[in-house]
């Protein structure tokens, strides 16, 4: 398994149980944007702190013509119930107009990349 599928199910894998449509202010799609924007692939992979303006900038930008062509109802979009969700959780830190994942997300992903690799 690859490290953004390890990062991706431990960060986010119980929140879309819990909520399989996307939760109050459809909080699942804020959750897919802020963990793409903040997983960096190069090298081992890591997570950087995220801009607020930007990810809110990307959230509430309306969805493409052939979206709404296959959707019959697109959630309704709300920063701020949507962000104190994943605050909620514990899914994401807040500081000023900064957004940082929470390190133990990562560190796991990782820890479990650097094991060793077992061969008969």
């Amino acid at each position: 398994m690859g490290l953004w599928r390890r990062f991706t199910e431990g960060y986010g894998g119980a929140f879309r149980e819990q909520y399989p449509d996307g939760g109050p202010g459809d909080a699942g799609y804020l959750l897919e944007l802020i963990q793409e924007k903040a997983f960096v692939l190069p090298g081992k992979g890591s997570l950087r702190p995220i801009s607020k303006a930007e990810v809110f900038r990307d959230f509430m930008r309306p969805a493409d013509l052939e979206d709404l062509e296959q959707e019959s109802a697109l959630p309704a979009r709300d920063t701020d119930i949507a962000l104190a969700l994943l605050v909620k959780h514990g899914l994401i830190e807040v500081d000023g107009d900064t957004l940082t994942v929470p390190a133990h997300f990562w560190d796991r992903a990782a820890r479990w990349d650097s094991r060793p690799r077992g061969g008969s």
